[in-house]
């Protein structure tokens, strides 16, 4: 297909698909919106014509004696009108309030957040995904404004028949000098969209970066760092290097559009006081009345504004189209395989897990990070995994909750293919505290915490007994309203808690969701030795009948497991209690060594 015909066929797709989402979630104001803005444009072109009609029986009346009811009816039909033009205007004005919220804000963003749950983590990560999520940002107003300007060509085309049909008839020559020069304008118009379409895809990365680079300059969090390092000066020059290169290019493109802009309105002009000297001779010579003189009139300067406006409106809708396309391509981009059928129940028991001959690369590498990796895990044992940084232990956990597809082998839950399982029954299954764990800090301490297990009916007691477990009660309650404290200063009243106590409040969150399986990667980094001890010694003491796995640097959380496993490149090169590895006097054994030495 050429590229001509492509575009005018996701011209005409787009179209289709807007128009569908408008007349499903909004018809009653996506059909009153057309009327509006045929009624809008078409306005002073049939105020004209009623006024016209006014004035010629005026006239009539004063040149000799004629029925008032005549003139009294033209009055009446002018000012009815007049009243439903107000009135229409006011229902478009609401209409077009309503819907710019739901058609440019609610659903845009609701379409993209279903979209990337859908995704997944692993497509996530791929630079042209992330270029194409920050373009779908960028333009949500597309959703709106698509429609805007479909219908505002509905209701100048209508507005340009009703105008330019009698206008030919009377002026010919005139009507198709008006049509002649709005086409380089048409062209322009049409062009300098696709430039400026152009420079905002060239400029993704750019764009992202500037303001990533911005928010970063914004976050309070943050500043105070940049402030300390003196370093706000040489981010800011990112963010000055976006503002110069995109606007600047874009204020040449500007300039020549306004440059081309006022030669057309030039010769506009022209041809329409052409047209004016026209009809003055036609009325001079009795061909037309005083009150049509008001209508021609009227339909000459309407023809003129109605090109320009088709042309302009025209080519924004082309623009737009395009933008559309590109946040398609992003909502139809192809989800991961279909995952399996099976549907796990919650166990009551914890299941067997099995890695058997597993090999793993990320995405667009083609370095192994898990190489031919076989791993037995029983049900109810609590495994701690140790390893120097990039040995491959937060992508086996990534892996065992299939987060990543495995690339070569299989990771088995009671038997069964990790791909065969429907995915959410089996993320019910599991309760997960990453390293880089989420912090909710538009929400409350209590909705932080329930957010573990959001889809069931919440436990209020449960929830502080979670709490209490994760150490973070006691904290919790000094809070000025307790567990109803808002975790950001951003708000009146709200506070924010120490990275620690966020990290004992994401640890809470996870003690509530109370899975068959659970998974902590460094969960206590940031959290001092005595209340990591405690946390630990809950986990181990108290967390029965579930299968936990451990990843940390800190050998002191890891002792007690049933086993322990040591990861080196991807591969499993010692495994076994903490005083059958000391024994080995292996790698584990020399690292533990090296770790206590520091501590005395």
């Amino acid at each position: 297909m050429k590229p001509d015909a492509a575009k005018n066929t996701n011209v005409i797709q787009n179209t289709l698909w807007i128009l569908g989402l408008n007349f499903k979630h909004v018809p009653v104001i996506a059909t009153a919106r057309i009327i509006g803005y045929i009624n809008s444009n078409a306005n002073s072109l049939i105020r004209a014509f009623i006024l016209g009609l006014v004035i010629d029986r005026v006239i009539a009346f004063i040149n000799g004696p004629q029925d008032q009811g005549l003139i009294i009816s033209s009055l009446l039909v002018f000012a009815g009108y007049y009243l439903y033009s107000g009135l229409a205007s006011v229902a478009t004005n609401y209409g077009n309030n309503l819907i710019s919220f739901k058609m440019g804000y609610e659903l845009p963003a609701t379409l993209l957040h279903e979209k990337l749950n859908r995704l997944g983590s692993a497509t996530l990560e791929e630079p042209e995904i992330q270029n194409l999520i920050n373009r779908y940002r960028e333009n949500t107003y597309t959703f709106n404004d698509l429609a805007r300007y479909l219908f505002t060509l509905i209701g100048v085309g209508t507005s340009l028949v009703i105008a330019i049909i009698p206008l030919f008839y009377l002026l010919p020559a005139v009507t198709i000098l008006l049509v002649l020069v709005s086409i380089p304008a048409f062209i322009i118009n049409r062009h300098v969209i696709n430039l400026l379409l152009q420079l905002d895809k060239k400029s993704t990365i750019l764009n992202r970066r500037g303001s990533q680079l911005v928010n970063m300059l914004n976050d309070p969090a943050r500043l105070k760092e940049i402030k300390l390092l003196n370093a706000h000066k040489y981010l800011r020059g990112y963010f000055e290097e976006y503002i110069n290169k995109y606007f600047g290019e874009k204020v040449t493109i500007y300039n020549r559009w306004a440059f081309y802009d006022f030669v057309n309105t030039i010769l506009t002009g022209a041809v329409i006081l052409l047209g004016i000297y026209g009809l003055i001779q036609l009325a001079a010579n009795g061909t037309i009345t005083v009150g049509q003189i008001a209508f021609y009139l009227s339909a000459l300067t309407g023809v003129g504004n109605y090109i320009d406006n088709f042309s302009a409106n025209f080519a924004s809708y082309i623009g737009t189209s395009q933008r559309m396309s590109e946040m398609r391509k992003l909502l139809n981009w192809p989800e991961p395989e279909v995952e399996g059928k099976k549907v796990l129940e919650r166990f009551d028991t914890p299941p067997l897990l099995k890695l058997e001959n597993v090999n793993f690369k990320y995405p667009n590498s083609e370095k192994l990070v898990i190489k031919d990796l076989n791993l037995e895990i029983k049900p109810g044992e609590k495994v701690a995994i140790v390893g120097e940084n990039g040995a491959g232990k937060t992508t086996l956990v990534k892996l065992i909750s299939n987060v990543y597809p495995v690339t070569s082998g299989q990771v088995l839950v009671n038997g069964d293919d990790l791909n065969s399982i429907e995915t959410h029954s089996w993320f019910n299954n599991l309760g997960i505290l990453y390293q880089d764990y989420n912090t909710y800090d538009d929400l409350s301490a209590f909705e932080n915490i329930a957010l573990g297990r959001i889809d069931q009916e919440l436990n209020y007691e449960e929830i502080q007994e979670a709490a209490k477990k994760a150490d973070a009660y006691d904290f919790i309650m000094d809070y000025q309203e307790n567990f109803s404290q808002i975790l950001s200063e951003r708000y009146e009243g709200g506070t924010r808690p120490s990275t620690g106590q966020w990290q004992k409040i994401a640890i809470a969150r996870f003690f509530y969701r109370n899975a068959p399986v659970l998974i902590l990667d460094e969960p206590t980094a940031s959290i001092d030795a005595v209340a990591e001890a405690n946390i630990f010694n809950r986990i181990y003491q108290f967390i029965e009948n579930k299968t936990v796995i451990i990843i940390s640097h800190r050998f002191a959380t890891v002792r007690n497991a049933d086993r322990i496993i040591v990861f080196d490149q991807g591969q499993i090169i010692e495994e076994g209690s903490h005083e059958k590895l000391m024994e080995l006097d292996g790698k584990y054994a020399h690292a533990f060594k090296l770790q206590a030495k520091g501590y005395n």
